[in-house]
């Protein structure tokens, strides 16, 4: 990381190093392409929409679809415009 050494000087961020064990996030390895094909959590590549459209419709078992409005930090609501059965899908 280019700035890394600003990061360092932050009081915020050296109060967490006191605290929390650093671990180096330089890897060959992209661990978000590992997550996809073991766990779902992430859907990257060519067919991302239609595995991401997938596993939606998997999770909200066929219940119907429509907006939805989520509550989120200090009272505000976020619109959601695809929702089914509680789950959100807020990426397209």
């Amino acid at each position: 990381m280019p700035n890394h050494h600003l990061m360092l000087t932050c009081t915020c961020l050296a109060s967490q190093q006191e605290q929390c064990v650093i671990h180096d996030m330089a890897s060959t390895l992209d661990y978000r392409r590992l997550a996809s094909q073991t766990r779902g959590l992430y859907f990257v590549g060519p067919n991302s929409n239609t595995e991401l459209q997938e596993r939606f419709e998997a999770l909200s078992e066929g219940a119907p679809v429509g907006k939805a409005s989520v509550s989120v930090a200090m009272g505000r609501q976020l619109a959601v415009p695809v929702a089914a059965g509680g789950w959100v899908r807020v990426c397209m």
